[in-house]
């Protein structure tokens, strides 16, 4: 699951607490203020129906923000288990594993 490795890419010690937002960003390999901070932003400020939209591109980062939120200062390796089990329980490969034709402009007559 590539996904999945991408977890922790700074190697956070276990016992570390996220208890803030660039603590997540950091834990999924970003800063407060990269790519990754600004998406956690989107599904932070996101309704259900949007997150659930988000969640079906990025299903890592949205289960993170959504076990971050449900847990206050929530430990590194609770949090690389409680993704190791959704991981489990669903198939994330076929959502981040799947390789898809570039768009083609000109078959479009673009």
């Amino acid at each position: 699951m590539k996904d999945l490795e991408q977890i922790n890419p700074v190697g956070l010690d276990g016992d570390r607490k996220l208890s803030g937002f660039a603590d997540l960003a950091l834990f999924l390999g970003g800063s407060e203020d990269s790519w990754t901070g600004v998406f956690l932003g989107l599904v932070a400020k996101s309704d259900p129906r949007h997150r659930h939209q988000l969640s079906l591109a990025f299903p890592v980062a949205v289960r993170a923000w959504e076990i971050w939120v449900s847990q206050p200062d929530i430990k590194v390796y609770v949090m690389t288990r409680e993704l190791n089990d959704a991981a489990l329980a669903h198939d994330w490969r076929t959502v981040t594993g799947e390789l898809r034709e570039p768009y083609d402009h000109q078959k479009d007559g673009l």
